[in-house]
């Protein structure tokens, strides 16, 4: 696989507001990109209630595989987890993880 092919696919799988105007599925290639409440993230998750931050993640790509950088103050919680990743970690994504910011859920 070039890496001009290699990408991340991320679905929203539980959001009790999901809207049909709203983004469930988003790739994300080598490059990375941001999920967050921002206008100016990659992948804008509109918030009302401003639980997810502005910048709440960061997807990154290294050592040919995908990462998960939590950026938030209100924690990134990977696989079900009580405990957040902790700000300015991060932890590799693999194939049918799920990870939960504010009161959505994503699948990779």
């Amino acid at each position: 696989m070039h890496q001009n092919d290699t990408f991340i696919e991320l679905s929203v799988v539980s959001y009790h507001r999901l809207s049909p105007r709203q983004i469930s599925v988003k790739r994300f290639g080598t490059s990375g990109g941001s999920l967050g409440r921002s206008e100016k993230a990659d992948w804008c998750l509109p918030d009302p209630e401003r639980v997810v931050s502005g910048i709440h993640a960061l997807i990154i790509f290294e050592n040919e595989r995908f990462f998960i950088k939590d950026q938030s103050t209100n924690g990134l919680f990977l696989n079900r987890s009580v405990e957040p990743i902790g700000q300015e970690n991060q932890t590799p994504l693999a194939e049918g993880d799920v990870f939960c910011l504010g009161d959505r859920c994503f699948s990779r």
